[in-house]
């Protein structure tokens, strides 16, 4: 066989390897007994308290009630779709905090990892550290990134799974409802 012939069968088998233990693990959490919380539209937000990695704590009921809107996103530092998006959360932010969005991004590494990763980056928004991932199994999560968008009243409006394209238009729309109460 030819050497190309060799890397392409050994590039075939890690493709095949990858997608038998990814369909293995999803199999394995989705038969957790503490999976399959569903998240719908109008319902409240699950409650929950986490620590930033400066150890201040924050309280998803006490964000919702100062702020219009209140964007959950659940991300890894291992994700490249959320490598792509913080830039963009970073930049809603800085627009409508100031109007009364709050961002609370959330990441089940361990602090260490996740510090590492911020280091350079200067993002403003709170970030959260959700030990041992409690919270993203209560929301649900199956995939990363996912955003959940809470009005100002603590319900839920929109469950996002991956990039979200027109979430700034979501938020736009939200924050103006907000605003109308």
């Amino acid at each position: 066989m030819s050497r190309l012939s060799i890397s392409s069968i050994l590039l075939i088998a890690a493709c095949v390897i990858s997608a038998i233990y990814s369909v293995g693990l999803k199999a394995h959490l989705l038969n957790r007994e503490d999976a399959g919380a569903t998240l719908r539209r109008g319902e409240a937000a699950p409650g929950f308290e986490l620590s930033r990695l400066d150890g201040t704590r924050m309280e998803l009921g006490q964000v919702a009630g100062e702020s219009k809107v209140v964007l959950v996103n659940f991300w890894a530092t291992w994700c490249q779709p959320c490598r792509i998006e913080m830039p963009q959360l970073e930049k809603i932010y800085a627009e409508y905090h100031p109007r009364g969005l709050e961002i609370l991004a959330i990441s089940g590494e361990d602090e260490e990892t996740i510090a590492a990763f911020l280091e350079d980056k200067g993002y403003s928004y709170p970030i959260l550290v959700d030990p041992g991932g409690a919270v993203g199994l209560l929301y649900g999560v199956e995939a990363i990134p996912t955003t959940v968008l809470v009005n100002s009243q603590g319900h839920i409006t929109r469950v996002q799974t991956g990039l979200n394209p027109i979430l700034e238009r979501q938020i736009e729309r939200l924050m103006a409802e907000g605003a109308q109460r």
